[in-house]
Formats: C-alpha cells, structure tokens, sequence
C-alpha cells in the first residue's frame, strides 16, 4: 500500500500540515507516516558534563517520541471523509533530506507533505536548503500547505501547464489523482501575454491524451497572464479550487512564465496548498 509523508518539526505549522496529510490520506485510503528529523550535539567523553549531556538527549528522545504519537492519536479523530488506512510515527537524527530519501526507498511512498513558512518571511521556505532540496530531488509530489490554508478534502485541482512534453506525464499522474480522489481537474494552459503562441500539433496531442484518460472531470482552457501566482490566485477563488498545482523543473526551477517566484509567491499571498510535481522523474499512477 502506497502512503503520503507527512513532515514535521513538531511545529504548530507542520501539525496544520500533517491534518491536512491525514485527511488527505483518508481521502485516497493511504496509509499515513508522521516523520521528525533531528539533530543531536555530539558528546565529547572527556567532557565533564557529558552524562548531563546524555541525559539530556534521552529527555529530549522521549519528548519527541511522545509528541509524535500524541499528534498521531489527534489525527485518528479528526473529523473527515475517512481516516487514514494506518498511521505510524518515524524519527531519526540527521540530514532531514538524506532521511527522507532513504525514507522514500524503503517505503512505496504516494507524495510528501509538509508546511509552508508562515508569517511574512516566505523566502525562508523555499529557499531554504533542507525544503528546496526536497523538491529538487525527491522522485513523487511535494504538496505545500501554507499555514491559513484550510483542512478539507481536495475536490478540484488547478494544473497550470504550458504544455511542455515533460508536462504530460504529470497530466497522467493528476488525471489518475483526481479519480481516486473522485475531484475536478482543471487545466489551464498558460501563455504570455504577447506572442508566445504553442503549437497546434502540440495542443492537439495534449487533448488527444486528455480524451483517452476517459475521465469526465475534466476541463480545459487557455489563459494568457503576466503574471501566474495572480491570476492563478484569481482562478482558484472564482473555479473554486482546493488545490493548485505546477512542475518543478531543475533548471531555472520553473522555465518561461513559470519562474523561481511563482511558487514563492503562491504561499505568501494565497491559502490554497500547492502540489509541486518532478518533472524528470516517472510518475506512477496511483493505486
């Protein structure tokens, strides 16, 4: 069985987040893993206050491991369409993206969840090392959840595209997530506001795809903007979006319209979460 990780500092922030992850998970009827990673100060032997030291690190084990099942038992009860399938809790010390990659290999896991920064200093998330270095480099969806969003279950996702070859195996993965959450997929094919013209052929083949997913959820329109976080925001209030999602490409993170910013700027001015997808990565199709 496939599960979403949820990550957590045992943060306010990251327990909003991992409510959404659990509802998420009862959604898709995954399971659910809560994980911490930590650091530890090493202890120096010759250290006079090295058994204070380790006591110290022994509270601090216990502490985390109590709080990690307490959070657990919270999202046991949390009102929603379901629960999810099991719910284990995780901590190891050391690189929180080296754990996660290793995390991801020993466990067939569906897509990661985590919190945005909150407050005003947005930057501090994506560009912080640890979180940039997840999106890069993890193989399946990271799914952002800015701390005013709401937890709700995701009945409609906005796919901002620009149609690129890459961008169709992330259609196939949206398409196969939107029927096991029973949700809307809204396409939208993003163009500058001048010129910028795409390719009959390359529309006609993305359509041609759309028609053989045989799914009947979903819809598909242009948009020319300048800029995407705004209009995108504008889109997810009056579609009414639960979800807005976007591909990371390594190079330049998002090319053309889709530049560094965009994502940046979605979690400090919108409270809808965002599903960043790999793009040179195979996606599988969920279960």
């Amino acid at each position: 069985m496939k599960k979403i990780l949820a990550l957590t500092d045992l943060s306010e922030n990251s327990a909003h987040a991992a409510r959404f992850a659990s509802m998420l998970a009862g959604q898709m009827k995954k399971g659910l893993i809560l994980y911490h990673s930590y650091a530890v100060l090493p202890v120096i032997p010759s250290y006079a206050g090295a058994p204070w030291v380790a006591r110290d690190i022994v509270y601090a084990a216990k502490q985390r491991k109590a709080h990690l099942e307490d959070l657990a038992e919270q999202l046991s009860a949390v009102p929603g369409i379901g629960s999810p399938a099991k719910i284990e809790t995780s901590s190891d010390e050391g690189s929180l993206v080296t754990n996660v990659k290793k995390l991801i290999k020993q466990n067939d896991i569906e897509m990661i969840v985590m919190g945005a920064a909150s407050g005003s200093r947005i930057d501090h998330f994506l560009n912080g090392r640890d979180t940039l270095a997840i999106i890069s480099t993890c193989p399946c969806p990271v799914l952002v959840i800015p701390r005013a969003a709401e937890p709700k279950p995701i009945w409609k996702i906005i796919f901002a595209t620009a149609l690129h070859d890459r961008d169709i195996a992330a259609a196939s993965y949206l398409v196969n997530l939107a029927r096991v959450l029973g949700a809307h997929l809204e396409i939208v094919h993003m163009l500058p506001l001048a010129g910028g013209e795409t390719e009959e052929w390359q529309e006609a083949r993305f359509m041609h795809l759309l028609e053989n997913f045989k799914y009947p959820l979903i819809t598909y329109h242009r948009m020319r903007a300048k800029s995407i976080s705004a209009h995108l925001q504008h889109e997810g209030k009056e579609y009414g979006a639960d979800t807005l999602a976007l591909i990371h490409y390594h190079h330049g993170f998002l090319t053309g319209l889709f530049a560094h910013g965009t994502i940046r700027q979605l979690l400090a001015h919108h409270n809808l979460p965002v599903l960043v997808l790999p793009a040179e990565m195979e996606l599988e199709s969920p279960d």
